[in-house]
């Protein structure tokens, strides 16, 4: 039921921010680069973490992929920000 009602939701968004996680449980995706062009494909922006992959990001479906880079994490407490 919630991923019935989640649906419903996302087809009627224009933007969708997820991890790489939230999104392979929504769309069924393996890999990071299948959950998010799975994302991409009902909404027209996305914004996908992956981690030490960096993030996808569609922009009224332009791709673009961003590298992470090296950080030593000081407060692992927060919301990752």
């Amino acid at each position: 039921l919630f991923k019935e009602n989640l649906t419903k939701i996302v087809k009627r968004v224009d933007l969708v921010f997820a991890n790489e996680r939230e999104a392979a449980a929504f769309t069924g995706g393996g890999s990071p680069e299948e959950s998010f062009k799975a994302l991409a494909s009902l909404v027209p922006n996305v914004a996908m973490t992956a981690g030490p992959r960096g993030a996808f990001i569609s922009f009224n479906r332009v791709v673009e992929h961003i590298e992470a880079y090296p950080c030593k994490p000081i407060d692992l407490t927060g919301a990752g920000d």
